[in-house]
């Protein structure tokens, strides 16, 4: 991965999620796969069962941010900026991710980008 940023690409640019923002706990697991998971935490159970239901589980959450999941598998720096905001004024995520220790870069550009295009004082209605 380090090897694609070069002298050519500074910074890579993509949607911080595959869809629009979803509610609040709309990602988290529900009540049938928790208990699934408790059970098979505590039934002796084969390794495979185990890691196949955690799989199942992070290939479903993860579907969500298909875009994220190589800066966090990498240790790239990356960041998810609110440069967009949806007609429920909810806030759509632009990420931007750099070279290995290009960290800085990345915190001067979203002081820039925030600069631009103020987002501290926006917040999303948790009431729906």
């Amino acid at each position: 991965m380090g090897a694609a940023f070069d002298e050519s690409i500074d910074l890579h640019l993509s949607a911080t999620m595959a869809a629009p923002p979803v509610e609040v706990g709309e990602l988290g697991i529900a009540f049938p796969e928790k208990a699934a998971l408790s059970l098979l935490q505590r039934v002796p159970a084969p390794g495979v069962v185990l890691r196949q239901a955690l799989t199942q589980l992070a290939n479903e959450s993860l579907r969500q941010t298909p875009n994220t999941q190589v800066f966090n598998l990498t240790g790239q720096p990356a960041m998810s900026v609110p440069l967009h905001w949806s007609d429920q004024n909810l806030p759509i995520g632009v990420q931007i991710a750099g070279a290995f220790g290009a960290d800085e870069q990345l915190l001067r550009l979203a002081a820039e980008l925030e600069q631009a295009r103020p987002w501290f004082s926006k917040q999303p209605s948790l009431l729906g």
